[in-house]
């Protein structure tokens, strides 16, 4: 309740502005397609770019654009942890220490993640791969996707618990995650592969639910259900350490 109440009063703040809402819309929204543009040039010159062609990246960006966009709206308050940690301005959300996340994450929640999210549906709907029958699946992998850009998000964030720059290692995570979502897993080594399953998993947010998608299976979607539950623990974990030395 705590949640969306505070997510509500920041929705409505903006709202109270409707010129900066349809800017931020109009600019987040120009912002994304712009990017697409470039892919949409680059695939026109050459179809197949390694075993990747624009159906494929057509997916990854709407994965992409749905999961920053709602964890922009959703979670928008995780972006400003480090530095409510930096500067002990996070004292006032331990009054009430088991709801701290929930009163956190929608404080900074931003409508130009809407746009964002929205722009998504243009993109599912220019790959290949993406029937009606797959909409539940597409959902699933989106919702799994938002808890695991969160997760990460939040671990890293918590870095700062015990090390000043934390708050830097936490843009790179994002900036590198942010990049790597709009890349084919294709393009990649093994060992690279590897990296992007584990200690920055945009695999669970894009390349896993790209193949799931074109074999549609239960199993996988349990796995990377499960999968992406093990992050958000993980991240929780560390998260609640780092209160504790906080709070020393």
């Amino acid at each position: 309740m705590v949640y969306w109440q505070t997510l509500w009063l920041a929705t409505r703040n903006q709202l109270l502005h409707p010129k900066s809402a349809l800017l931020t819309f109009f600019f987040s929204t120009l912002n994304t397609l712009t990017l697409y543009v470039l892919w949409l040039l680059l695939f026109d010159r050459f179809p197949r770019i390694g075993r990747a062609d624009l159906s494929d990246i057509s997916f990854l960006f709407g994965m992409a654009t749905a999961v920053v966009g709602l964890t922009t709206y959703l979670c928008g308050g995780i972006f400003e942890l480090p530095y409510l940690i930096r500067t002990r301005n996070l004292d006032l959300l331990l009054l009430n220490p088991k709801r701290v996340l929930t009163c956190l994450l929608p404080r900074q929640s931003l409508l130009g993640g809407v746009a964002t999210a929205l722009s998504s549906i243009v993109f599912f709907a220019v790959s290949e791969y993406v029937s009606w029958s797959d909409i539940p699946f597409i959902v699933l992998c989106i919702a799994n996707g938002l808890i695991v850009f969160t997760s990460v998000i939040l671990w890293t964030s918590s870095i700062t618990f015990w090390l000043p720059s934390g708050s830097e290692i936490s843009r790179y995570f994002e900036q590198f995650m942010m990049t790597f979502l709009l890349f084919s897993e294709t393009w990649f080594s093994k060992p690279v592969r590897l990296l992007l399953y584990t200690l920055i998993p945009v695999g669970l947010i894009s390349y896993w639910p790209l193949s799931i998608i074109k074999e549609p299976s239960l199993k996988q979607m349990a796995l990377i259900t499960v999968a992406s539950g093990g992050f958000f623990l993980v991240s929780l974990l560390i998260f609640s350490l780092g209160l504790r030395r906080y709070g020393r």
